[in-house]
């Protein structure tokens, strides 16, 4: 959604859609992503595809290993017709380099054991600022501080949302040891990083608003305060030691985050 809504503020600017650089900027994403997520099933699977490696010096998955070959070379196709149609300018490849290494760093051992209990701001810097950049880039918009501006609340909302969805797993994480955020930090410093995610960030979709001119439009996304708010109160609920909804706070975090670039998108393209 935040890589539509890049391309959207790159029409709003006068730039030509271009359905190709779009979806193959989409397949890029989605390819790096495969990736990350193969190397995620391999490591926690039982039986370790990879545990004759040593020995045999080859696979024993051929199925694994035409997967493997197959996004790969889907995602050198890519880039090469990305190149061909002129996407990949000079600013373009920046953004392509932190895609590419903000998903992948999870594929290293080293940098994944450090990664764990900030799996949440990596990924929410993946999502944005760099696929907003990265959308509006392919679009041949210029970064720009305004763009910027609109990225840092997108990335409060993700972050608060991801912190509220940890709390079903809490329990579970602190059994099993796991360096999750909310073990890392406690739960009830938790909840405080939540509310002051949320506090950043309808402030910083203010200050946009108002420095881009897009009030008279986009006013209707701080309606999306309600939801922000009711998800603080069950939050709280938690804190009083009620019993918490698990699916309503599961539903009311991710509502709060699609819901916000969704109004985004629908001002945007229908003005």
């Amino acid at each position: 959604f935040t890589y539509t809504l890049g391309t959207v503020l790159a029409l709003q600017a006068g730039q030509a859609w271009n359905a190709a650089k779009f979806f193959l900027g989409l397949f890029i994403f989605f390819g790096f992503y495969l990736l990350e997520r193969t190397y995620a099933y391999l490591s926690r699977s039982k039986i370790n595809v990879f545990s004759t490696l040593q020995r045999s010096r080859r696979l024993r998955s051929p199925e694994l290993v035409f997967f493997l070959f197959f996004i790969f070379a889907a995602l050198l196709l890519c880039v090469y017709f990305l190149s061909l149609s002129g996407g990949l300018r000079s600013p373009t490849w920046v953004w392509f380099l932190l895609l590419a290494v903000g998903i992948l760093m999870n594929v290293s051992r080293n940098l994944n054991q450090w990664n764990v209990p900030y799996r949440w701001m990596t990924d929410g810097i993946v999502i944005s600022p760099v696929m907003l950049f990265w959308g509006a880039s392919l679009a041949v918009l210029d970064s720009t501080p305004i763009l910027f501006f609109l990225s840092l609340p997108l990335l409060f909302f993700y972050l608060a949302s991801e912190t509220s969805l940890q709390f079903e797993t809490y329990g579970e994480d602190l059994k099993k040891g796991r360096q999750a955020l909310l073990v890392s930090i406690g739960w009830e410093h938790g909840i405080t990083l939540h509310h002051i995610l949320i506090a950043l960030g309808y402030l910083g979709l203010g200050f946009y608003l108002y420095i881009s001119g897009a009030w008279t439009i986009a006013w209707p996304v701080l309606l999306m305060m309600s939801v922000s708010l009711l998800e603080i109160w069950q939050l709280q609920r938690i804190a009083a030691g009620m019993r918490p909804n698990w699916g309503l706070l599961k539903a009311n975090a991710i509502i709060q985050y699609l819901g916000v670039v969704y109004i985004l998108l629908f001002a945007f393209l229908t003005h």
